[in-house]
């Protein structure tokens, strides 16, 4: 029987102590981003069923102080638990959208000490004048692989992203290997290549990854290899994910003035949401009931194939073997969540289910993650 030990601690001064052994528990330890309509930044939700959830009241990773190289955003939490300590890569950017990856550790993983010393950033981006949209090394995955660290990262040139590795022997000074890991070379990829996630199986390497198309829909994807440098895409697996989650229509749901569709996909950010309050709720009543049906048969479909995705995996193996992924996922009407689903082999995956944190996370009243939550990334370790 394989022992899994789940690091998952909500309270610092009560830190479970552990040893080895057979657990009759399961505790998830979600890292994600949070956004509250100004600043995203990371946090942390914790549960013992995968389904009822302790959100951190505060950002475990806030951002940092004006002119700091993370003085904007937070967020792609990438973490590690070893030598009893937490190890986070995280994605930080500044005033100038450059992005950068730093660095922070913890004792109990819930207090945080940022590294500032410790930080990975494309050669020359400092100097680079009107930094385009997103410039600079982002969205880390760092794996623990022998005696080597693998991370890999989305690489921002002034072109669509291409994912990139690079090696280290202690997880803090890196280099970067010459040749790009992945590049854009699908129709589906056309803007760019994102979020890769990588688990080591006994017969290689595979890696979960977004591709954004020149349309801005977003699919995840898979790719093998047999040395975690060489890859090749999984031809069969394109996209991971469908469609096929359950239309939950609710009171919450806003009906969109035909003269707003002119402002998708850029709609779908909840910064320019903002920007536009001139959205209104469906009437009651009979009125509603036939906007509500016009809505679901018709305009839903529609919006839900241009603007419904599924990208950013963090894949887990369960103790019977099966898989568990976390994803963020955005709705028809542009709002980001986090989602999850299962599969038997990690490549065909079913039970896709929306929003597992959001309704919880409402409920709290918590600022720092009112608007969304992203980028997740749950920790599991197993014991021996």
């Amino acid at each position: 029987m394989r022992w899994y030990l789940f690091i998952a601690e909500y309270n610092p001064d009560d830190i479970r102590k552990t040893t080895t052994g057979d657990y009759d528990f399961m505790r998830y330890y979600l890292f994600i981003a949070g956004y509250n309509g100004k600043t995203e930044q990371v946090g942390v939700a914790i549960s013992d069923d995968g389904q009822h959830w302790e959100i951190s009241p505060e950002p475990i990773i806030p951002v940092g102080k004006p002119g700091s190289w993370d003085a904007v955003q937070t967020s792609n939490p990438s973490v590690l638990f070893e030598n009893g300590r937490f190890r986070m890569w995280y994605q930080g950017v500044d005033e100038r959208n450059c992005y950068r990856i730093g660095y922070a550790e913890s004792d109990n993983g819930w207090t945080w000490q940022k590294k500032p010393d410790v930080m990975f950033q494309r050669p020359g981006l400092d100097t680079i004048e009107n930094v385009p949209r997103r410039e600079g090394y982002h969205q880390p995955l760092v794996l623990h692989d022998h005696d080597r660290y693998l991370m890999y990262f989305s690489d921002h040139r002034g072109e669509p992203g291409h994912i990139r590795i690079a090696e280290s022997k202690d997880g803090c000074t890196w280099d970067v290997l010459p040749d790009d890991c992945l590049a854009p070379l699908k129709r589906w990829e056309s803007n760019g290549l994102h979020y890769p996630w990588v688990m080591r199986e006994n017969t290689g390497f595979v890696m979960w990854y977004t591709s954004e198309d020149y349309r801005h829909h977003w699919f995840l994807n898979r790719a093998v290899s047999e040395d975690g440098i060489h890859w090749r895409r999984d031809p069969n697996s394109h996209p991971v994910i469908g469609l096929e989650t359950t239309r939950r229509f609710s009171a919450g749901n806003y009906w969109m003035p035909r003269h707003l569709l002119k402002f998708f996909p850029n709609y779908r950010h909840p910064q320019v949401r903002a920007a536009y309050p001139d959205k209104f709720k469906m009437p009651e009543g009979f009125p509603g009931k036939m906007m509500i049906s016009l809505y679901d048969r018709v305009i839903f479909p529609f919006r839900a194939r241009r603007f419904m995705s599924f990208n950013n995996s963090s894949v887990v193996k369960m103790p019977d073997e099966s898989y568990l992924m976390y994803f963020q996922s955005r709705d028809e009407n542009g709002t980001l969540s986090i989602g999850r689903c299962t599969s038997t082999d990690g490549i065909r995956w079913d039970n896709a289910e929306t929003d597992i944190l959001h309704a919880q996370i409402q409920n709290t009243g918590y600022e720092w993650c009112s608007v969304f939550d992203a980028d997740p990334h749950l920790l599991i370790l197993e014991d021996g």
